[in-house]
């Protein structure tokens, strides 16, 4: 549910960036193009030098909340802020902490999914989780229509936010160390059970 809700968090945001930007202020889409993948360059250089420092460091769920509710902060922000949607610079910041913050939130998401993994099935469970992901992209985005027919701009952004939002709840039930204890057991009853098996083909 998590990974549902935070990969359709972030492609509501990828998808209503370029339509924000484009016909509400007026951006080309060389414009857009040129600002966005300078931020997402940032922010991918940032996650691979510092995002798993930060999350080995102080541990991967107090650092999701963190970058869960810097976007969700800095996302409400941008939603009521009409005044400075004309400064191109006020956008291109919020393009660069966006970036930065989803790539590191998710960094600290795999890192979640590859612990919680059987490794006797890794592969497949972890197909699974991305396969939960991508279908959250899917149904987020189709919201996109609906909610800008029927609301402004403002609420059309603040409702992103309100997504993150609903990811930052579901992170407070997250039990990784409950998870990865019930993962161990069942490698331990696997290896027993592999004991059992030799030791009756030795006999």
């Amino acid at each position: 549910m998590l990974l549902f809700t935070v990969q359709g968090a972030a492609n509501y945001m990828g998808t209503l960036l370029p339509i924000f930007t484009v016909k509400k202020l007026g951006w080309t889409n060389a414009n857009y193009a040129q600002y966005y993948s300078t931020a997402s360059l940032i922010g991918g250089i940032s996650g691979m030098i510092i995002g798993g420092i930060l999350i080995d460091k102080f541990g991967k769920k107090k650092m999701l909340n963190i970058y869960f509710l810097s976007l969700i902060f800095f996302t409400t922000v941008l939603a009521f802020s009409k005044a400075y949607w004309s400064d191109r610079n006020f956008i291109y910041a919020y393009m660069m902490l966006y970036n930065v913050l989803y790539t590191f939130s998710t960094i600290g998401l795999f890192a979640i999914v590859m612990q919680c993994c059987w490794k006797k099935v890794s592969a497949s469970q972890f197909t699974l989780y991305m396969t939960l992901g991508n279908l959250g992209r899917m149904a987020f985005i189709a919201l996109i229509g609906p909610i800008k027919a029927n609301f402004n701009w403002q609420i059309t952004i603040f409702s992103c936010a309100v997504i993150f939002g609903i990811a930052w709840l579901l992170l407070q039930f997250l039990n990784i160390e409950r998870q990865v204890e019930s993962v161990a057991a069942l490698e331990k009853k696997d290896v027993e059970k592999e004991g059992m098996l030799v030791t009756s083909t030795e006999f």
